[in-house]
């Protein structure tokens, strides 16, 4: 029904809250695709940040950002290839861009590390799907991509009253939104770290990926992008049972800048039972000009030939 629509994308976004950053293209001249471009894109960020909190610029060299050390691509292009990859990208480790945790590393039998492309009417976003995260919640992405559910525009519907995290998944093809929404699937194991100042919360990073839901096994075709480092609610405390895990991480410096680009300004998105009646380009798109949506994915490469895609 509408209200168990409603009800689920209010319960989805509650769990994160995203903060507006807008990065220009322009402003980075030639230090833009240099390490020292991405170093002084990293720092000006946390900066920003840091005085928004009152906190100390000291803080700023105890912080990793995902794309201090991200992959280099043209400006408006996707990564061609899972060896364009940088290692941390490709092999995630115990480090602090990654809560000082260890993510959950491939097994002989995982299926290979995924490179999904995702154009948007900000830029390209490149997203490196890992089933060892979520093997259920990535195969059912991976599903999604290659039936082209992605393939109308898709927006980025609801933000979170903080701004740290977006939230997207309603086509414009209605009745594909309609044929996904309920075909749900159960959850995976919960990996990300507990909030040491709150039991009941979980850390999520800049760049994660998951999927949205509002109760155990709810997953279905609704997705939150993480645009800040933030916590969210555990849904079953001191269990291991949580929607929210991250099967997906962006990679390449200019995902990061397409993100960093989505405008989060309207306090109150398009309703989601009206986006689900009539789609985004018929109901929303005239009415959210600023609104930033996917215009299609694609896988690009599924072959890590590098060892057999093991750490």
């Amino acid at each position: 029904s509408d209200m168990d629509i409603r009800d689920m994308m209010k319960k989805g976004s509650l769990h994160f809250e995203p903060r507006h950053r807008r990065i220009s293209r322009k402003s980075e001249g030639k230090e833009k695709g240099t390490k020292e471009g991405h170093a002084k894109h990293h720092k000006d960020l946390l900066r920003h940040q840091h005085q928004m909190h009152n906190q100390p610029e000291e803080a700023l060299e105890t912080i990793e950002m995902p794309e201090a050390d991200a992959a280099q691509t043209g400006e408006g292009q996707c990564l061609p290839s899972l060896q364009h990859l940088t290692e941390a990208e490709r092999r995630p480790a115990k480090s602090p861009r990654h809560f000082n945790l260890q993510p959950p590393p491939p097994t002989q039998d995982s299926p290979p590390l995924t490179l999904v492309c995702c154009h948007t009417s900000n830029g390209a976003l490149s997203l490196a799907v890992h089933p060892s995260w979520a093997p259920i919640g990535a195969k059912h992405f991976l599903d999604l991509v290659r039936d082209d559910y992605f393939k109308t525009d898709t927006p980025f519907f609801r933000t979170s009253t903080d701004k740290k995290s977006v939230t997207f998944g309603l086509t414009s093809d209605v009745e594909k939104s309609a044929q996904y929404l309920y075909k749900t699937i159960p959850d995976d194991p919960q990996w990300l770290p507990q909030n040491q100042t709150d039991p009941h919360q979980r850390l999520t990073r800049r760049g994660y990926v998951s999927f949205a839901g509002n109760g155990p096994n709810t997953r279905a075709a609704i997705f939150v992008l993480a645009l800040q480092n933030t916590a969210f609610a555990d849904t079953v405390p001191d269990t291991q049972v949580s929607w929210l895990v991250p099967f997906a991480e962006l990679v390449g410096f200019e995902s990061y800048r397409t993100m960093d680009s989505f405008y989060t300004g309207y306090d109150h998105g398009p309703s989601p039972s009206l986006l689900l009646r009539h789609g985004f380009n018929n109901y929303a798109k005239k009415k959210y000009p600023k609104m930033g949506f996917i215009k299609e994915c694609h896988v690009m490469d599924d072959k890590d030939t590098n060892d057999n895609n093991i750490t």
